[in-house]
């Protein structure tokens, strides 16, 4: 099922609720619940890298290529992928 992913309020946040809601993709309104129960309509384009949509595919190289370049900093806080990084910097003397 594709859901909706963005959803912006119609009803000012004092309101009572239930507050309506409207998918900023397919433009749906309802509860979010009623929300919940649909499906997006709205149409992805596929990935240019592993062509699925709307996420990539776990093994996406266009997704790989993107985290393995230094310049992507990748925020954990996985102490055994630190202790490696770690270890992998100081190999190339970059400790």
């Amino acid at each position: 099922m594709n859901p909706h992913n963005s959803r912006i309020a119609l009803d000012p946040p004092r309101e009572a609720p239930p507050r309506r809601w409207r998918c900023q993709y397919c433009d749906q309104e309802g509860l979010w619940d009623e929300l919940e129960a649909l499906e997006c309509t709205y149409v992805y384009l596929p990935c240019a890298y592993c062509g699925q949509t709307p996420e990539c595919a776990r093994d996406c190289p266009g997704i790989m290529a993107l985290l393995g370049s230094p310049d992507v900093y990748v925020a954990t806080d996985d102490v055994a992928l630190k202790t490696r990084i770690e270890k992998e910097k100081a190999g190339r003397g970059q400790a």
